[in-house]
C-alpha cells in the first residue's frame, strides 16, 4: 500500500488558523513514515522556504501550494507541479493580493476569482473539496449543480482539476464524501483522499477554537468552529 500523503496542511504562517511551525509538521510526518508532505498555507506561501529546508533535513519530499479563498466564502487548494507550477503559484498569489485593499485581506482573508486562477493555471493542480463551490453543491444535495460547477472548473483553467475527498468524522461528512467520490467517478475526474491539517497533537485542538473565533470576531460557540471533531 502506498503511504498516505497530506495534501492540505496549514502551518502557523496561516494567521489565526494554523498552529504548528513548518519544521514541526515535517518532523512529525517523517516520524510517521510519510515520504511526502505538502504545505498549503492560507492566502500565501509564507512558510515555503522553511518547509523546503525542513523537508531536506528530514528527507521528506516537499509539495508547495496555497489555500485560496473564493467569492462567497468558498475555498480551493492549488498545488504547484515543478518550476512552472511554482511560478504560476507565485503569480497567482501576487495577483490576488493586488485585486483588493490590504485591509480587506487582513480582515476577511484573500479572495481569488476563478478567472484569476484560470489566468495563472499552468502547472497547477486544483483540489476541489468540501469547501469549494462543488462541495457546497454536494452538501446541498444538488448533484446536477455540482457536476456543472466541476465542468466549469475543468473547462475554464489550464490547471489539472481533482476532486478532494475529506472525512473528519463530523456529522454527515461520510455521506458527503461518498457523494463527492461518486461525482468524480461520473465525471471521469481523479479523486484524492485528503485531510485539513491544522495542528500536530489532539491537545492542540482547543487552540484552533480560539483561532476560529478570533479570526471571525464572533463568540466562542460550536456553530462558529471550523474544526469540531479534533
Amino acid at each position: 500500500m502506498d503511504p498516505f500523503t497530506h495534501l492540505r496542511v496549514a502551518s502557523a504562517y496561516s494567521l489565526r488558523y494554523g498552529v504548528a511551525k513548518p519544521e514541526a509538521l515535517v518532523r512529525q510526518a517523517a516520524e510517521f513514515g510519510m515520504e511526502t508532505v505538502a504545505l498549503t498555507d492560507r492566502d500565501g506561501v509564507y512558510g515555503a522556504v522553511k518547509h523546503l529546508l525542513a523537508c531536506d533535513k528530514y528527507r521528506v519530499r516537499p509539495i508547495l501550494g496555497v489555500d485560496l479563498g473564493l467569492p462567497g466564502g468558498r475555498r480551493v487548494t492549488a498545488l504547484a507541479v515543478g518550476k512552472i507550477g511554482w511560478a504560476s503559484l507565485c503569480r497567482l498569489v501576487t495577483a490576488a493580493h493586488l485585486t483588493g485593499p490590504r485591509a480587506a485581506v487582513r480582515q476577511q482573508g484573500l479572495v481569488a476569482s476563478p478567472e484569476l486562477i484560470s489566468a495563472h493555471g499552468a502547472g497547477l493542480v486544483l483540489l476541489l473539496g468540501p469547501g469549494s463551490d462543488v462541495g457546497a453543491a454536494i452538501a446541498a444535495r444538488r448533484p446536477d449543480l455540482a457536476a456543472a460547477r466541476l465542468a466549469a472548473w475543468r473547462d475554464g483553467t489550464a490547471a489539472d482539476v481533482v476532486v478532494e475527498i475529506v472525512n473528519h468524522l463530523d456529522r454527515g461528512e461520510a455521506h458527503r464524501a461518498a457523494r463527492m467520490l461518486a461525482l468524480a467517478g461520473d465525471a471521469g475526474v481523479p479523486a484524492v483522499l485528503s485531510n485539513a491539517v491544522r495542528y500536530l497533537d489532539p491537545t492542540d485542538h482547543p487552540v484552533t477554537h480560539v483561532l476560529d473565533v478570533s479570526r471571525k470576531l464572533v463568540p466562542m460557540h460550536r456553530r462558529h468552529l471550523e474544526d469540531r471533531t479534533g
